[in-house]
């Protein structure tokens, strides 16, 4: 094994490594996640829940929980949301 490198060189190869590894792992350059933000859809929310989805549906009928939608109408959970759904699962 090799010295490991100093100045500009050693600078290079860090950043040539940290390029690669964000081309592998893309969500390791995502900026951190607010509680608030919309990511997740209705399957994937429900599976975080325990719910069923149509139970979700129901509760944004009942606007116990309203999702966020996209431009398309679909709905986007945060993760506030899916806290807010086991909680209501807690308290059924």
């Amino acid at each position: 094994m090799s010295p490991p490198r100093t100045g500009i060189a050693g600078s290079l190869c860090r950043r040539e490594e940290q390029t690669r590894e964000s081309r592998r792992f893309p969500f390791l350059m995502m900026s951190t996640m607010e509680v608030t933000d919309p990511v997740f859809a209705i399957a994937i929310a429900a599976e975080l829940a325990g719910m069923h989805p149509q139970t979700l549906r129901q509760y944004d009928r009942l606007d116990l929980v309203v999702p966020q939608r996209t431009a398309g109408h679909s709905r986007r959970y945060s993760m506030r949301d899916v806290v807010q759904l086991r909680e209501i699962a807690r308290l059924g």
